[in-house]
């Protein structure tokens, strides 16, 4: 009778829990509608919010440029009972995004990440964890020394010999077929990171020579990336386990991190990294609770989401760089002639121009407009961050943003740098608007 009496306490005790949680959400959700209804936005379903249009065939990116287009640079949406504000102004978003200790990020919308660096995605990284905490702040400040211009030029050399080796293999296997130009820049920037960052050569480029034995680490990385976009896409992927599909997405993602505890066994098994490399850097972060080195699984997690923010990022924008100089003749012009007046372009009278320097980057002005417009159009993280408020009611940007407590802030960088109001026909490929930049443009380039 007694366990009966227990049982039926904690049945109630859970019961009393959950109304109590769904209560505040459901006034949550009613006192921020009374407090944001004053700002634009688009209409949205009573139970889902804007959920209907995401789920449409138009890029949730171009969805919201064009609200942005449509409602202002601050306006109101709405997903289940989260109210979010979506700031594409430049001068609110900047102040926002450099108040961590009150708008910290968004760790629920960055948690599958975890997934993809740690086993069961127990361990947050740079990436994903909240810049309040200790041990961001402690990995932070040991391996920005890693990103100095001075420690950047040391590891030059092992970007120009993974171009040198494409090149050369692209050369040997000449042919009329087309190529896959993304995925070629993808294999570069494995290798690069993997050079300059650990010492260690990856093999994605050299895995294209039918006579190398490399293993090919982008058929590791893909993969597993690819599960990730799922389960972003599907909170309840990963408890689909009777699902075929979803075993593979699994088996992919610990292959990754086999991977990348391959390569943490190794730098730390070898001779000590250079003291330039991120490895180094890494190595020498002191645990801020023992004193002592990052446990193992903090620093392959640390490695993984390396790895992951910089080879894909930098291979896209390769590729789009490419493209959109390809359908633009006289950018593609303007680009030879500055390569040439440098002595770096191969012409009938230089058929082998001299060899790229780490100080000839600054003088290469028109291609460094063209990398900034091209990441204009299509920037590394389009969809952008969010934070959300932690502390209490607030005003932002001299009173053009009411924030309440809790409220989500969004900041979709796509609409940031395509939407009308930021710029002067924002859907042309034009480098030259970056040769005389406007306080507006500086605002983006603070964010």
């Amino acid at each position: 009778m007694q366990t009966v009496q227990v049982l039926v306490a904690l049945v109630a005790v859970l019961a009393a829990t959950v109304a109590y949680k769904f209560f505040d959400t459901i006034y949550g959700c009613w006192r921020n509608s009374r407090l944001l209804h004053s700002y634009p936005g688009p209409s949205y379903s009573f139970v889902l919010g804007v959920i209907p249009q995401f789920a449409g065939k138009t890029p949730i990116t171009r969805v919201m440029q064009a609200w942005a287009d449509e409602y202002g640079p601050i306006y109101h949406i709405r997903l289940l009972t989260a109210h979010i504000l979506v700031v594409t102004d430049p001068r609110v978003a900047t102040e926002l995004l450099h108040m961590p200790k009150i708008m910290d990020k968004n760790r629920q919308a960055l948690v599958t990440l975890d997934t993809l660096t740690s086993r069961h995605g127990e361990l947050p990284s740079l990436v994903t964890n909240s810049t309040n905490d200790v041990y961001w702040k402690a990995i932070r400040k040991g391996v920005a020394p890693a990103f100095s211009p001075t420690n950047i030029r040391k590891g030059f050399a092992h970007v120009l010999s993974t171009t040198d080796r494409l090149l050369a293999l692209l050369e040997h296997g000449r042919s009329n077929a087309p190529l896959d130009m993304d995925n070629l820049l993808l294999r570069q920037s494995l290798d690069v990171i993997g050079l300059v960052g650990f010492e260690e050569d990856m093999g994605a480029t050299s895995s294209l020579d039918s006579n190398s034995q490399a293993s090919n680490c982008l058929a590791v990385t893909v993969p597993a990336m690819l599960e990730v976009e799922r389960r972003f896409g599907d909170p309840f992927r990963a408890r689909k386990f009777w699902r075929k599909d979803v075993r593979q997405g699994e088996q992919s993602l610990w292959g990754y991190q086999d991977m990348v505890r391959g390569l943490l066994r190794r730098v730390q098994s070898g001779q000590p990294p250079a003291p330039h490399t991120l490895a180094a850097h890494l190595l020498g972060v002191k645990d801020p609770h023992t004193g002592g080195a990052l446990s193992e699984d903090r620093l392959a997690s640390e490695i993984g989401i390396f790895f992951l923010a910089g080879f894909e990022t930098t291979g896209h924008s390769g590729a789009w760089l490419l493209y959109l100089v390809s359908q633009h003749p006289q950018v593609e012009a303007n680009i030879c002639q500055e390569l040439d007046e440098q002595g770096l372009l191969v012409t009938p009278k230089r058929p082998h121009p001299r060899k790229v320097t780490f100080e000839d980057l600054s003088k290469l002005t028109y291609l460094d407009m063209a990398i900034k417009e091209s990441m204009r159009l299509f920037p590394v993280v389009g969809s952008g961050t969010t934070r959300r408020n932690l502390e209490r009611d607030m005003w932002i940007g001299g009173g053009k943003l009411f924030v309440p407590k809790g409220v989500l802030v969004w900041v979709p960088m796509h609409a940031v740098q395509n939407v009308a109001a930021n710029w002067d026909e924002p859907d042309q490929f034009q480098p030259e608007r970056w040769s005389q930049v406007s306080l507006s443009t500086t605002a983006v380039l603070q964010m």
